[in-house]
């Protein structure tokens, strides 16, 4: 049977298949062609009129649009594969030497004189754009994220489901894969508990503003206390109810310490220029004026005076160098055995015939750090509380002690020990407890002072209670 002997589409059909926003391409059981549509013509820029490409060879059709395709053999070929298959292809995406991407779609089709093909063009250049710009987007994104350390999620206030959160979100919270279920009450469990009821009121101030923004401290999965930074907002209906939440949370715990060690830092720093200025003034006042009477008058008498101020100021000086080295944790930590430290610092002062009495007690610490602890409050006990004193260093559930059986330290002065300046009376500079209590901070611990068995002076030493 000739192509033209094969019933011809009637005016409707030609009609419809012309305006068909996609390439068109029918061809009969002899793969004659038997309609192409402009739009065909327009895709490829064929130089001959639709009309005048009936009844050509739809193989000869395809091969000269297939000179348009990066790969012409192998859209000729793939063509061939699938009249031969004769089964539907949707979505058979090409590459134009002109940089647009085309969609061929392939349908085996029953006709009145035996089967025949018909194939869709489609020009996906703009789609294929926008999803590779998504995707490029949606890395950018990510990489934004990571590198601001950011997590992300979004919650349906309708069915309280988290469609979206990102695994850095997840993290955060110490969740090493995402779990399934998140949600406020999710979020509200893992908020410190002395910290939810401002969460809660920030959240419920946040319907009526729309945002928020905060700053609170979360229990880990694993048990671990972090800060983190939380930011949001609120997504309203028609009627203005709230029906989606969206946000951010970032861990700020390293920048809150890395805040908190600064603002240490300066006052320790406004704390040393102070101490100089004061301490260092009246011992050098009076070494200069012993000087300047022993130059007008010659009397020996004056130099003296002028060596016990010499010798005050470089004990100053050595207490101040002491209090600034002791003003930091340090890297050196490790185990360390309270008693071999404290041995050591009983070996470093004149404890004439004082004794020391010591129970194992192991921490993680600054060796040389808690010898300069020790060696501060053995020197104070043994100043203070005579020579046959007795020290004591032993364990308590949450730290330790030092205590002595010397004369203790009154009621009313046992809240200022550890000051700047203060002093038991039988010499030193006044730095000395404030060295021990810097060096306990550092190593989380809170100092106090009370009374002991024997009526002397006891430190304790405990963990520091978390915030």
């Amino acid at each position: 049977m000739r192509n033209d002997e094969i019933e011809r589409p009637d005016d409707t059909f030609s009609a419809l298949f012309g305006a068909l926003p996609v390439g068109a391409l029918a061809e009969g059981p002899d793969r004659g062609v038997l309609a192409v549509n402009p739009r065909l013509i327009e895709l490829f820029g064929l130089s001959t009129a639709a009309t005048d490409l009936v009844g050509v060879d739809a193989a000869e059709l395809i091969g000269r649009i297939a000179e348009r395709c990066v790969d012409p053999e192998g859209f000729t070929d793939r063509a061939a594969e699938l009249v031969a298959a004769r089964e539907p292809v949707e979505g058979d995406e090409w590459d134009l030497r002109d940089g647009r991407t085309v969609e061929r779609s392939y349908r085996p089709v029953d006709l009145p004189g035996g089967s025949g093909n018909l194939w869709l063009f489609r020009d996906v250049s703009a789609t294929r754009r926008t999803v590779r710009e998504l995707a490029e987007s949606e890395e950018r994104l990510s990489l934004a994220l990571s590198a601001g350390q950011l997590g992300i999620w979004e919650l349906d206030l309708g069915s309280n489901d988290s469609p979206v959160r990102s695994p850095r979100h997840d993290w955060i919270f110490g969740y090493e894969d995402p779990i399934d279920d998140w949600s406020v009450e999710t979020f509200l469990e893992h908020v410190h508990p002395d910290d939810r009821e401002d969460v809660r009121r920030r959240f419920d101030a946040a319907f009526e503003t729309g945002r928020w923004e905060f700053d609170c401290r979360i229990h880990r999965a694993d048990g671990e206390r972090r800060w983190i930074e939380a930011q949001g907002e609120f997504h309203f209906d028609a009627e203005g109810t709230p029906t989606r939440a969206v946000g951010t949370v970032e861990d700020v715990t390293d920048e809150r310490n890395s805040r908190e060690e600064l603002k240490r830092v300066n006052e320790r720093l406004d704390q040393f220029s102070s101490m100089v200025s004061h301490d260092v003034r009246n011992p050098l006042s009076v070494a200069l004026g012993r000087l300047e009477r022993y130059y007008e008058t010659g009397d020996e008498s004056n130099l003296a005076p002028v060596e016990t101020s010499l010798r005050r100021i470089e004990e100053i000086v050595t207490d101040l160098a002491a209090l600034a080295r002791y003003g930091s944790t340090g890297d050196e930590h490790g185990p360390v055995s309270l008693p071999d430290a404290a041995r050591a610092a009983w070996a470093m002062i004149d404890t004439r015939s004082a004794t020391l009495e010591t129970e194992p007690v192991t921490l993680i610490g600054d060796e040389s750090q808690l010898q300069g602890l020790f060696e501060n409050l053995f020197r104070n006990a043994v100043g203070h509380g005579g020579p046959d004193v007795t020290v004591r260093v032993g364990p308590l559930p949450d730290g330790f002690y030092v205590e002595d059986t010397g004369d203790g330290i009154p009621s009313d002065h046992q809240d200022h020990v550890f000051e700047h300046g203060y002093t038991t009376g039988y010499g030193g500079s006044g730095i000395g407890l404030t060295i021990v209590d810097r060096i306990a901070n550092a190593h989380g611990f809170d100092a106090t002072v009370a009374e002991s068995a024997e009526g002397g002076a006891r430190f304790e030493f405990r963990e520091t209670a978390p915030s």
